[in-house]
This record gives structure tokens, sequence and C-alpha cells, in this order.
């Protein structure tokens, strides 16, 4: 409830103001203040420990990967060109409709995830708490999982609910980072 609340804010947020100021948030995701964006503890009390993170790593990676599937078995007009694919996906990024979106997800999972599996590594290296560590990378998980069908479908009403999702999946990633460099350097004193 909380979640869709903040969905029809943001939505009317970047009808309002704009889109570019919602994204323009995620570079406080990486700031201390990205602690304060999400609201971590209340989400984690509600999310099951159901992945390890070694697991949710290769998962987080079928995610990258799935718009992208989507996008050339399912979604390519006239079919997939495997003699010229990146000629054939200049042609039709210039379309606005399911395939450019599809690309768009993958594209925007293939720059969060590494960010995540950094921080997945840090938190395993740092020996954060596994229980926590295993609940951060589901609800990871199942952030990205509803980023990509509400980006392939987005409208102005909804665009705003995908920039939270992808800015909150983020925010996790950034605040593992802190979490373990925190203990870190507990046990380096």
């Amino acid at each position: 409830r909380v979640l869709a609340q903040v969905g029809v804010a943001l939505s009317y947020h970047s009808q309002v103001r704009g889109a570019a100021d919602i994204r323009a948030m995620a570079i406080l995701a990486t700031l201390p203040s990205g602690k304060w964006l999400i609201p971590t503890e209340k989400l984690l009390a509600i999310t099951p420990d159901a992945y390890d993170p070694v697991t949710a790593l290769t998962h987080g990676a079928t995610l990258t990967y799935l718009p992208a599937f989507i996008r050339i078995f399912f979604a390519t007009p006239g079919g997939y060109n495997n003699e010229a694919p990146r000629v054939q996906l200049a042609k039709l990024l210039s379309s606005d409709g399911m395939f450019t979106r599809l690309h768009g997800a993958h594209t925007n999972s293939l720059e969060s995830w590494p960010f995540f599996a950094a921080a997945v590594l840090a938190g395993l290296h740092c020996k954060v708490d596994s229980v926590r560590l295993r609940k951060i990378s589901t609800l990871w998980l199942i952030l990205r999982a509803l980023y990509i069908p509400i980006y392939a479908f987005q409208n102005k009403k909804t665009s705003g609910l995908r920039s939270l999702l992808f800015l909150w999946s983020l925010c996790l990633s950034m605040n593992l980072f802190r979490e373990a460099a925190s203990k870190y350097n507990r046990e380096d004193q």
C-alpha cells in the first residue's frame, strides 16, 4: 500500500515537474543520504529471506537479460536479425514501442546489476549478518522483477513508480555498501 501511494505521488510529481527531477534523485542514493530514500527496515521486516546472496546474484543476472530475451524473441518487428543485430537495434530504437521499452529495461538492468553484485560480494566479505543479507538480496530481486513489467507497460501515470523502483534498488545496493564498509572499519580497528 505504501509503495502504491509513493508511486502515485511520484507519478504526479513526474507529470508536473518532469521525470528528470526523479531520475536526478539517483545521485542521492550514492551519497549517505541514500539511507533515508528508502524505508529499508520496514521493507525488510516484510521481506522473506528466500534467496542466499550468491543465488540472488545469478537470479539478478537472469533479470538483467530477461528484457533482452523477450525483446529479441517476442517484440522484434519482422523477426530478429542475427546477422546484423546492432544495425537492426539502431533502426528499431527510433520507435517508441514495446521493443524500445524492453531495450530500456535491459539497459537499466545492465547499469544496476553490477552495483548490486559488488555490494553483495562486499557484504559477504565483511560478514554482514547472513539473514539480513538474504533479505536485502531478496528485496532487490523483488524490486527489479517489478521494474521490468512496469517499464515495458508504462505510461505517464506509472512512470514515476518505475523510477521509484529503480531508485530503491540502487539505494539498497548503496546502503549495503555502506553497511559492509561500516562493519569492515569496525573490525579493522
